[in-house]
């Protein structure tokens, strides 16, 4: 567990949620509160988890250590410190005016989440959080505080992209399924109703969405036209 979370850090910074998670399992267990055995059991597992993480991120990121400075430069686009900035408002750019009137928190909610896995499924997934809370157990409390510590990283940011809500998917999807399998073992024909509901529409709209990729990339199609057009050595604009 420890090197899957060191390998998802190294692509991600918020994989360290995941460390969340790791630490519920070890700390409560499945069946409820450990005894103090198991506690010391448990704790020994986490650091052997965090060491793990920790060696995995260093030596695959070893600039942490041997160049941090590279971390907050803010001089090219491509800087992190710099993008940094950009998605938290410090500096505007036109791409991100859209968002500047927008509810931080409620809008990934309201607009970025149906655009991932449609209306439906949104709707479901809220209730489906919702009711992984007031059902406890070391595997909600898991997923929630997973999906909790994520989201409140990115929920306040100007910038609101779809991609800042896709790594929500996985685990709302889970607790969505898990929501729909209670209702249909308590009432079967209800429980099946409302996994077709469910179902067929997020799927629809995933199949839709997937649609725009079997056609020539506007970009590409902008190249080209360029290419045919444009005079070589003109002068370009780029925004």
């Amino acid at each position: 567990s420890g090197l899957m979370i060191g390998v998802s850090t190294t692509v991600r910074m918020n994989g360290v949620a995941l460390a969340a998670i790791l630490s519920i399992f070890c700390l409560v267990g499945r069946g409820g509160i450990l005894s103090r055995d198991s506690r010391k059991s448990a704790l020994v597992n986490l650091a052997v988890g965090a060491v793990f993480a920790v060696v995995t991120v260093l030596l695959v990121q070893p600039h942490l250590v041997v160049s941090p400075d590279l971390l907050f430069l803010a001089n090219a686009p491509r800087d992190f410190s710099l993008a940094v900035q950009f998605a938290r408002g410090e500096i505007l750019q036109p791409w991100n005016l859209i968002d500047y009137h927008a509810v931080p928190y409620v809008y990934h909610w309201t607009n970025l989440l149906p655009l991932a896995m449609g209306v439906v499924g949104t709707a479901v997934g809220a209730l489906s959080v919702v009711h992984a809370v007031r059902a406890g157990g070391a595997a909600h409390l898991a997923l929630f505080m997973w999906l909790i510590l994520y989201f409140l990283q990115f929920g306040g940011l100007l910038a609101k992209s779809v991609r800042y809500v896709l790594p929500m998917v996985p685990i709302i999807a889970i607790l969505s399924a898990d929501l729909l399998v209670r209702i249909r073992l308590r009432r079967q024909l209800l429980g099946v109703l409302l996994i077709a509901v469910v179902v067929l529409p997020t799927a629809a709209a995933g199949i839709s969405f997937g649609r725009i990729y079997t056609g020539t990339d506007s970009r590409l199609r902008a190249a080209r036209w360029i290419e045919r057009n444009v005079p070589s050595g003109s002068s370009v604009g780029v925004e």
